[in-house]
Formats: C-alpha cells, structure tokens, sequence
C-alpha cells in the first residue's frame, strides 16, 4: 500500500449527489387492490361475483385484500363481501370509470400495493396514469370483447385461482436499479455489487424487507426490479430514510495512540506500540514475530473489519467506525471495499468507472464531511 494519498479533483459537470439509505418491502405482494367495475351486468357481473367471493376464501391469512370500486375512494373489506357485495354493487352504478380515485387514495396513505382490475369497456383516465410507472404491478382480468385498456395491456381470465398462483410466484432474480448511483452499504449476505448492478444473490430464496445505501444524484428515485418465476417483471419503490454509514459519536484515541498516529498521518516513522519498533507511516499492523497476518497496532479500533474515521483535532486523534463497504471520499470520488472490485471509482459521463490504473492507498484525506470541523482521513483496516 501506498501512503497517504491526496485526491487530485477534476473539473467534472458534475449532478449535486447525496447519500441516502433507501429501505425496501416486499409487503406489496401481500397488499392488494381489488377494483371491480359496478356498471357490468348480466353474464360479466356474475363471472365478477364469483372471483370476488372466491378470493374471500382462498387468500392466505397473511395477505390481505382490500375493495373498491372504479370512480371511488371509498374502501371495503373482502371479507364482508360474501354479506354486502350485492348492495356495494348498487351503491356504485353511477361511478365514472375511473382509476384515479384509487390510485390517489393509496398514495396518500403512503402504501403500495398490487392492483387488480375487473371488468370490461375502456377504463376513462388509464392515459393520466401512464407516467407513474405503475402498470408493473396493475393486473387486468375481464376477458370480454371489450378491453379494460383499449388493448394496451394483456388482459387476463377473471380467475381467482389463476390470479392467486401468478401474485404468489416466487421471485427468481432481483435488483436495484436506477440513474448514476453507487452502493455504499448493502447486506452481502443477500445482495453483491458486479460494478454495475446491486442484485440479490441467486442462493438467496426468500428476500426480506431491507434496506441498501446509496450515493445518487439528487431527486432520482432508484426501484427495485423483481422478476418472478411466472416471468412477471415488478417495479417495486424504494423510500428514503434518514440513516447513515456512520455513528453520531467520535472516540478519543489515548495520548500514546494519538502521538503515534498523528507521526504516522504527517508521513513519519512512529515507535510501533506492539512491538517498539521503528514503521514507516500508514502502517496498521505490526508483523514482528510468528504472526503471518500480523497484529492490529491501535488497539482502539482494532476490531473493525473495514473503515475508519479519523479526526485530527488540537487535542489530538478521535475516530469512529464507518459501516459499509463504499466511502465517500469527495464530490465525484468513492472508495470501495468489495474483493476485485476494490478501489477508487470516479464519476464520469453519467456512470461510476473504477481506476484500474491507479494503485490503491490505505489512508486518504477526505475533502468531503458534513460540515465538521477538523482534518479528517479514511482509514483502510
């Protein structure tokens, strides 16, 4: 490893990036919307009817299913409609044949579900929609000769037992995508980084509700992509949350630890603490003795496996664990810690590109943090 490097910033047009912990549920495949269309009549009510009623009983108990109707907000529980179905039908024969309402009425309460749409004739406002991206998780069921869509979308067979095997398919492949971003943080027992793409590993069966970090131009919105065993492709959204890769708290190093360090920072040899050996700077493990791997010299942080942070003040060092395997290290620069792909990635014409020339460092002087007071570094453990 080299010593201590100093970034040199290119002049780059670059987009105001942001780090932000994106968090993720699969909860939207147990959630769904049944929308039913109440001007149906005759041989289409009744197919309706049935695939209503036969949902009620066959839903595992761990899904659970809400009703509406085109043209209103007004919500209704699939467990009372073998009782109200009827009547519900009548209260809604008037309805303009609207998706709006609906789709309104669950983004203001924050949820995303599966939507279902029963019934046949072109639904009026579909076209207002379209922008959203939310025709991923909409499926249409009539099979009349006249399409809810206007044939924009496949319509399928009003069947509660076909429509329950293709919401339950279980998922096969799974990632994270969206414009200009770079993993800082992520879980490697479900997901790995190629240097593109975050996707769920294909050992992992069953993806929990999670989160990821990310380092993203400001005002994007990365998705979860999902591809089902049936091939059904899902668009799920990722929502941003306030957490970072780092504690609130700084830790003061003891006095011989700081003295050390800061010789070490500045360039100098140090007296090593294990061994009292002279070591050239930037050197975190002594390998004096029968150790092959050597042992850790600071034995405050002696037990992180990645990063730290350093923080030179004029009382001398505090550190604080950082927790990820991406670090940023200024406006356009992030440090990776992931087996080959390890290393400096700069952005450039719109992507994330590792410098494969350039040889890697084990402590760099940040030029970005948060506004703190103090010289900061980035430690490589």
């Amino acid at each position: 490893m080299k010593e201590n490097c100093e970034l040199n910033e290119v002049d780059l047009d670059l987009p105001m990036m942001e780090e932000r912990t994106f968090v993720f549920s699969l909860e939207s495949e147990n959630k769904v919307a049944v929308v039913l269309d109440a001007s149906t009549s005759g041989a289409s009510r009744t197919a309706i009817r049935t695939f209503v009623l036969d949902l009620a009983v066959k839903v595992s108990p761990n899904q659970y299913f809400s009703l509406w109707f085109l043209g209103s907000q007004e919500r209704y529980s699939l467990q009372d409609a073998a009782l109200h179905l009827d009547q519900w039908f009548n209260q809604n024969l008037d309805r303009l044949k609207l998706i709006g309402p609906i789709l309104e009425s669950l983004t203001s309460r924050g949820e995303v579900a599966t939507i279902v749409i029963a019934g046949e004739g072109p639904i009026f406002d579909l076209a207002d929609w379209e922008s959203e991206n939310i025709f991923q998780r909409v499926h249409f069921l009539g099979g009349s000769s006249t399409s809810l869509s206007e044939g924009k979308f496949p319509e399928k067979e009003l069947s509660a037992d076909k429509f329950l095997r293709t919401l339950n398919s279980p998922v096969l492949q799974a990632k994270i995508v969206g414009s200009s971003f770079i993993p800082l943080g992520w879980d490697e027992n479900v997901w790995e980084w190629d240097g593109l793409t975050l996707a769920a590993k294909r050992t992992t069966s069953n993806l929990a509700n999670g989160s990821v970090r990310l380092l993203c131009p400001e005002n994007t919105q990365p998705q979860l992509h999902l591809l089902q065993r049936n091939q059904k492709n899902q668009t799920l959204e990722l929502f941003a949350t306030s957490e970072t890769g780092t504690s609130a708290d700084w830790y003061s190093l003891p006095a011989n630890e700081a003295t050390a360090l800061l010789k070490s920072l500045n360039g100098q040899e140090f007296d090593c603490l294990k061994c009292g050996q002279k070591h050239p700077a930037m050197q975190f493990r002594c390998y004096e003795g029968t150790s092959i791997l050597g042992k850790p010299i600071f034995a405050s942080f002696a037990g992180e496996q990645c990063f730290v942070l350093l923080r030179e003040t004029s009382n001398g060092v505090d550190w604080k664990p950082y927790r990820g395997q991406g670090l940023r290290l200024s406006e356009s620069r992030v440090w990776m810690n992931c087996d080959l792909l390890s290393g400096i990635y700069i952005f450039q014409d719109g992507h994330w590109i590792l410098q494969r020339d350039n040889v890697e460092c084990n402590v760099y002087k940040l030029e970005f943090f948060g506004g703190e007071d103090g010289r900061f570094y980035a430690v490589k453990l």
